[in-house]
């Protein structure tokens, strides 16, 4: 822990996500001692769970958030690399067809790390659980906020363990909420008197499906990420993503408002003679099962992993 002075002897984290376990890091280097509050129960791990919908899909951190995780959490990507995440030059990695073309590849330095949630979770929880000062709760909802008489000051949070239906007061010198779309903070501080934020909501009408294929073998491929963006008035993408050493996942996201664009899509020139594309893409398209990514059929040798979809929330 750094020598920093605390200006507090606790902090309490609500939601043991990607956002509560890097706040939890940070607050580990200025308080005394920092709970998380989480509902699901992870434990160690690595499988997609309840309260993160979109768990499944591939999940990419970019240069920028990459560094800043690794001052966070020193060779922690090292170490995820060794495990099975891909690291992808955003260039020369990345075999790119947008707006009609492949784009040129070249080095970058510009550096990506492609893998799923979970495991990304996984391995982010294990190093803050590291550190000595940070407890993790599991299975256990955060209930209400603590006040003072005068509901002046926020002074912790009152839980509910889901195993034994027991409650516990957590006082608290600060209070952080990181537990997203289902945070109840802003009714907590309406029944402490104070105005209810207003909320804006912007809806993205987008949907995900992905599904995970066995990856043969193939010495000839020099690309990590391949990413084919639709030509109007196409409206699909699809991505082929390589990780764990021998595991393809075809993401397509598409408009959900209006009518698929699965029949308006176009032939992507070139796309079978890009090195390595062998036996992960072919034409026939008589299975109805079969995925698409362009106008050509992915397979390998046998899906190794049902679909999983995530549409986009919307609020109306």
């Amino acid at each position: 822990m750094s020598e920093t002075k605390s200006p507090g002897r606790h902090a309490v984290v609500i939601g043991g996500s990607m956002g509560g376990l890097l706040s939890a890091r940070v607050l580990s280097d200025y308080f005394d001692n920092v709970t998380v509050v989480e509902r699901d129960e992870v434990g160690d791990s690595v499988e997609p769970r309840k309260g993160v919908p979109q768990g499944n899909h591939v999940h990419t951190i970019y240069g920028g958030g990459a560094n800043v995780v690794e001052r966070l959490l020193p060779g922690l990507f090292e170490k995820m690399v060794s495990e099975g995440a891909t690291e992808c030059d955003f260039s020369k990695g990345l075999v790119w067809y947008h707006q009609g073309v492949w784009k040129m590849r070249t080095d970058t330095g510009l550096t990506s790390f492609w893998q799923s949630r979970a495991f990304l979770e996984s391995h982010i929880r294990r190093r803050v659980r590291e550190f000595s000062n940070v407890n993790i709760i599991e299975n256990c909802d955060a209930e209400s906020l603590l006040s003072t008489d005068d509901n002046s000051q926020v002074t912790g949070v009152r839980v509910t363990h889901r195993n034994d239906d027991r409650t516990e007061e957590l006082p608290a010198d600060l209070v952080v909420d990181t537990s997203g779309r289902g945070s109840k903070t802003p009714e907590w501080l309406e029944q402490l008197g104070y105005q209810k934020p207003k909320e804006l909501a912007v809806g993205i009408d987008l949907a995900y499906a992905s599904r995970i294929y066995e990856r043969p073998d193939d010495s000839s491929r020099d690309w990590t990420v391949m990413g084919l963006f639709p030509t109007p008035p196409a409206s699909q993408t699809s991505r082929l993503h390589l990780s764990d050493r021998r595991t393809t996942l075809d993401c397509q996201r598409r408009g959900i408002s209006g009518r698929s664009s699965a029949g308006r899509r176009r032939g992507i020139p070139g796309i079978r003679e890009k090195p390595g594309t062998a036996g992960l893409l072919r034409s026939d398209q008589r299975r109805q099962t079969t995925d698409t990514v362009g106008d050509v059929s992915l397979s390998g040798r046998g899906s190794a992993g049902a679909t999983s979809c995530c549409r986009g929330f919307r609020k109306d």
